[in-house]
Parts: structure tokens; C-alpha cells; sequence
């Protein structure tokens, strides 16, 4: 029964793979030079051999070695900054919850090596086996100063503290870094989503061809448990969950570069065809350089550029400058934002105006302006916010008088 559900949801995601194939009109952004010596795939990366290592009882393990143009630079800028031995990791689970009951089956771990990257896969026979599965991934783990992946703040690093908890292990320290993060900061705005799949097609230009579905891969699993004759060593079942898992590790990698290459620029300044391929606006690249600290000088630049702007940017531009103290500069924001309807722009502005120019008149003139263009604004005001403007509207007018 199983078997045939997942052949009906495998046509139905082939049948869909080939109708994006010929609908998909969108042009793929070109390629930095780190990526012409891979250029776009079609097909998942597949292990380099298919024999399986017996590492302990019941755990598995195979190294594949690939040729990848890194950059230590673009890596260092892209991993934030963090000095040291890094590498990434992702996991493959029988569910997709991180709950008591899902359990990871296949880890991974990928680093540089000498211009090329490895990736380390750590499989679990069965589920008996979960401690010695989880000691080897302690070891590999240890090896390394600091682990990056995507979502794994959310999901795999959870899920992995939980399973050394409930196996009665001692949970190993890690310093991790989730890409999902900057990421978000940077496309959100700009995407229909940000998953890794998405960004893979959209930003790193890479389209997967027959990979199997992320949500079939626990079914594919189970199937493999319920096998009347399992084959240890080659494990050929898997070996599209396998081409899958390694295909995320070299998407990691890629993107890490990407980032580290809209950090470099934003340290040099570079101008907006810096990021016009990547698809950034202005917004992205604030909320981007927000968490790694800016100066006003920084605020200055973004501002001048002629990229897309990005809804919010003129309320966050100006907050920010006002956390800086410069508000002289903050008022063309302030006002812009003012003319889009915003009455958190709307309140600095008279803030502004009452306390640091002393001119009442000219904020309660702003303030009626706005009612009068704005008459809805007052109807979506809660009781306790409509209080509160009211009072303040009262008071400019004594102030005035």
C-alpha cells in the first residue's frame, strides 16, 4: 500500500518537474566567478563510491570528496566573520517535527579540503542502534570549532540536543551559525519564499532535476526498515535520499560564499550592480548589515544607492538614524514616510518638531494635515492609542494657542 502511494506521489512530482520545465520563463541570474568551475546542475550530486563503511554497530559511513572552487575569503566574510575550523551540517529525519518521536537517520558534515570539499554521511541501520549513531556524530562534531547549516536553529539542532537527552548522552557543545538567518534578512522581502530549494533556484541559479521530495524521504526510510532483505553496505534503496542530502551540503557551501560576497561589498561600498544580480533591495541589505553594526556613514551609503527600496525601508532608515542620534537626517525619511500613511513616522516627526525645534504650530499643523489625508488612520486606532493621540492633539493646540 505504502509503496504504491509513493509511486502515485512520485509521478505526480515528476509529472510537475516536467510542466516547470516548460512553463518556467523566468532568466536565471548569472553566476559569480566561484561558480563557473560547477556551473548549473541538473542532476543531484551522487557519491563519488557506494560502498558504506562499517564505523560501529549498526552506523555507516561514506566520504565523498568533490571539486568546488572555495574561496577561505568569501567562506570567512560569509560564516559572519567566525575564525577557525568550520564546516556544515544537515540531517535527514523519519518525520518532519521535531518531536519525541522523530529520529535522525542520516547525518552530514561537509568541510573544505585543500581547494575541494568532503562530506562525511552517517547513516543509522535501525533504530537500536541510535547510541552508537549518535557517538560518532559527537565525534565528527568535535572536530570542527563552529557548525553552520540552514534552518538548523529551528529544527536540526533541536532535534539533535533531544535525541543525546533521551539516549542519556551528554549533549556536545556547539557553535553554530544558521544561513537561514542572514538569508531571510536579505530576500524576504523579495521572495515568495525562502526556503532552500527556492534559493537554490533563484539565487544560486540551480534548478534540481529528479530529486526526490524532502517530505517522501521518512517514507523512503520506512521502506528501507520493512525490506524483507536489507543491503547493508550499498544501501541502493536510499540512494536518492543520499544524492539529496549531499546536494543540500553543496548548497550550503555556494551560499555561504554568496553571503560572503554581500558582506565584502558592503565593506567596500561597491556600487548597486554589486547586488542588482542577486535580486537585493535597499531593505535587504539594511536589515543585513543591522546585526553586524553600522555607522552613519553606512546609512548614508545605502541610502544613495539606486536599488529597489523595499517596503519598510523609509520607517527603518530613519529609525536607525535616530538611534544615532542624527535627526536632522532622519526628517526626509520621516516625512516620506509621513506621505505612505505611517504614524510611527507620523509621531517622530512631531516629536521633532515640538521638543527639538520647539514649534508647536507646525507640528499640530502636520498632525491635521494628516488626519485630513489620512481620515481612516483614526478608525483602525485602538481605544487606549486613540486616547493617547487626542491628548497629544489637545496639547499642541495649548501649545499654540
Amino acid at each position: 500500500m505504502s509503496s504504491s502511494l509513493y509511486n502515485r506521489l512520485k509521478k505526480i512530482k515528476d509529472n510537475k518537474v516536467d510542466q516547470d520545465r516548460r512553463g518556467n520563463k523566468r532568466s536565471k541570474v548569472s553566476h559569480r566567478d566561484f561558480f563557473t568551475s560547477v556551473g548549473v546542475r541538473q542532476e543531484p550530486l551522487q557519491p563519488t563510491n557506494s560502498l558504506w563503511k562499517l564505523v560501529r554497530p549498526g552506523v555507516w559511513e561514506l566520504k565523498t570528496l568533490f571539486p568546488l572552487a572555495i574561496d577561505p575569503n568569501l567562506i570567512y566574510h560569509g560564516l559572519e566573520g567566525h575564525p577557525g575550523n568550520w564546516a556544515w551540517f544537515d540531517t535527514e529525519t523519519t518525520g518532519l517535527s521535531n518531536g519525541a518521536g522523530t529520529v535522525i537517520f542520516l547525518f552530514g558534515i561537509a568541510s573544505p579540503r585543500m581547494g575541494s570539499w568532503e562530506c562525511t554521511q552517517v547513516f543509522l541501520e535501525d533504530y537500536p542502534y541510535e547510541p552508537e549513531f549518535l557517538g560518532r556524530i559527537q565525534e565528527l562534531i568535535c572536530q570542527f570549532d563552529g557548525l553552520a547549516s540552514y534552518n538548523g536553529s529551528t529544527f536540526d539542532l533541536p532535534l539533535l540536543r533531544s535525541r543525546f537527552i533521551m539516549n542519556g548522552l551528554v549533549v556536545p557543545e556547539i557553535h553554530h551559525l544558521d544561513l537561514l538567518r542572514p538569508v531571510r534578512r536579505l530576500w524576504r522581502d523579495s521572495r515568495v519564499s525562502c526556503s532552500l530549494g527556492t534559493i537554490e533556484h533563484e539565487i544560486l541559479g540551480v534548478q534540481r532535476i529528479r530529486d526526490v521530495a524532502g517530505m517522501l524521504i521518512p517514507g523512503l526510510y520506512q521502506e528501507y526498515l520493512r525490506a524483507a532483505i536489507p543491503d547493508p553496505g550499498s544501501f541502493t534503496s536510499l540512494s536518492d535520499v543520499f544524492a539529496h542530502h549531499l546536494s543540500d551540503h553543496w548548497s550550503m557551501i555556494q551560499l555561504t560564499q554568496v553571503l560572503g560576497t554581500v558582506t565584502l561589498a558592503l565593506k567596500q561600498k561597491s556600487d548597486s550592480s554589486a547586488f542588482e544580480e542577486w535580486g537585493i533591495t535597499r531593505l535587504g541589505l539594511l536589515r543585513f548589515l543591522v546585526p553586524q553594526g553600522y555607522s552613519k556613514n553606512d546609512l548614508d551609503y545605502l541610502a544613495g544607492l539606486t536599488l529597489e527600496q523595499g517596503s519598510g525601508f523609509a520607517q527603518l532608515l530613519p529609525r536607525l538614524l535616530i538611534g544615532l542620534g542624527d535627526y536632522s537626517s532622519s526628517l526626509p525619511w520621516l516625512k516620506a514616510g509621513v506621505g505612505d500613511g505611517s504614524l510611527w513616522s507620523l509621531e517622530r516627526l512631531l516629536i521633532y518638531y515640538e521638543h527639538r525645534e520647539k514649534n508647536p504650530s507646525k507640528a499640530l499643523k502636520e498632525l491635521e494635515d494628516y488626519w485630513a489625508i489620512h481620515p481612516d488612520s483614526r478608525m483602525r486606532l485602538s481605544q487606549a492609542q486613540g486616547a493617547r493621540w487626542n491628548s497629544r492633539h489637545q496639547r499642541l493646540r495649548r501649545k499654540s494657542g
